[in-house]
């Protein structure tokens, strides 16, 4: 069967004031569905900052890391792909979207 490996990695808002850094490994068919999926790696962090460092470090760490099936029993192989989530950024680009919106259309210069 081919298939690719996916890395996806998080950024999240945590339970309380910290931020998580995850690592997800996924085995993805020709049909882009996911048969396998495997916890890596997860980071606590107190601060944005500090989590974002890790989460650039392991995008760049995963987005080099050698196929764990290179070469597959086939003799083929199968490329790497890094999906990434900042969902922290995400979040704060709509909260400035919508404050931009009630802005305009309540005329605000600020």
């Amino acid at each position: 069967m081919k298939f690719k490996i996916e890395y996806e990695i998080f950024l999240r808002f945590g339970d309380d004031d910290d931020f998580y850094v995850d690592v997800r490994e996924d085995k993805v068919d020709a049909n882009r569905g996911i048969f396998d999926s495997t916890y890596v790696e997860g980071h606590i962090f107190d601060t944005y900052k500090e989590a974002l460092v890790k989460y650039y470090e392991l995008d760049k760490y995963y987005e080099t890391t050698p196929s764990p099936c290179d070469p597959c029993e086939d003799g083929n192989y199968y490329a790497i792909t890094v999906n990434y989530t900042d969902e922290v950024k995400e979040y704060a680009d709509e909260l400035l979207n919508t404050l931009n919106e009630v802005k305009m259309n309540l005329n605000i210069d600020c």
